[in-house]
């Protein structure tokens, strides 16, 4: 009976010593430092009709989806990460492209670094913003599945709504995108997101022609 009951015990320490730490380390140090950094880089945009999220562009700067300022003018937006507010000066709309900047004032933005070439099918990514218009800004993780029309990617983690024109940063912390949309219906743990490479293009151009007609919600649905 002894035995039986030490060889018992023995096996749930060992069940033990094994479960708990792949509990705990689920990265929870890299993820956490991640969460941070992602955090840090991203603000909640307020409309008179709903939020959205963003992040910084330049040091006076707020880049957010188009669909998430819609038509509000400056007066009718606020931006806010934590007790700190922006002023919203000026709107600029982006031709051709669900692509926003916010010209602000308040205190100096710090400007992420920006991973000037594509992402691979398969590499990890975060998503960050403020779903529901949630004061706190919260973070998934997932990886690039594909591409949508050979442009946008697909990524494999939740968008939630709320999170649109949040960034997507790379696993050194560098931004690749911006969240823009979900599949339909919501949940399903895909989002579709503006590669950073079509974004300063945009910027650059102020116009993009695209070769098939820009229809970036045909089979999604924007979240913001």
């Amino acid at each position: 009976m002894k035995t039986r009951l030490t060889m018992l015990f023995c096996t749930l320490a060992l069940i033990g010593c094994h479960a708990v730490p792949r509990t705990l380390v689920l990265d929870s140090g890299e993820r956490g430092e991640s969460a941070a950094h992602a955090a840090a880089h991203t603000y909640r945009v307020e409309t008179s009709w709903g939020m959205g999220s963003g992040w910084a562009w330049d040091h006076d700067t707020i880049i957010t989806n188009r669909h998430v300022v819609g038509i509000a003018s400056a007066e009718g937006l606020t931006i806010e990460q934590g007790d700190l507010t922006w002023t919203v000066i000026h709107v600029e709309r982006i031709d051709g492209m669900d692509v926003a900047l916010l010209d602000v004032i308040g205190p100096p933005l710090p400007v992420p670094d920006i991973r000037a070439f594509g992402m691979k099918v398969g590499e990890s990514v975060t998503m960050s913003g403020h779903p529901h218009g949630n004061p706190e800004c919260i973070t998934t993780w997932g990886f690039v599945a594909g591409r949508w029309f050979w442009r946008d990617m697909i990524v494999d983690g939740a968008i939630i709504p709320g999170m649109s024109g949040g960034p997507v940063f790379d696993s050194d912390g560098r931004v690749v995108g911006m969240n823009v949309a979900t599949t339909t219906p919501p949940g399903r743990a895909l989002g579709i997101v503006i590669d950073i490479s079509d974004i300063v293009r945009g910027i650059a151009n102020d116009s993009i022609d695209f070769m098939e007609p820009l229809v970036p919600f045909a089979e999604g649905e924007p979240v913001g």
